[in-house]
């Protein structure tokens, strides 16, 4: 991904897909973490155990 496609997903310009998501929390060595619609936090990474 380049700089610019990080920075219009940063900025709201584009809706993430599932894929994009997982390709995000592999390259942050992390799990990503979904929940239903209505819950304000319905994405979250979570970094792997050191």
């Amino acid at each position: 991904m380049t700089d610019d496609d990080i920075e219009c997903i940063e900025e709201g310009g584009t809706t993430p897909t599932v894929t994009l998501l997982r390709r995000l929390a592999a390259a942050l060595d992390a799990d990503v973490r979904l929940r239903p619609v209505n819950d304000p936090g319905s994405v979250c990474f979570e970094a792997h155990a050191a």
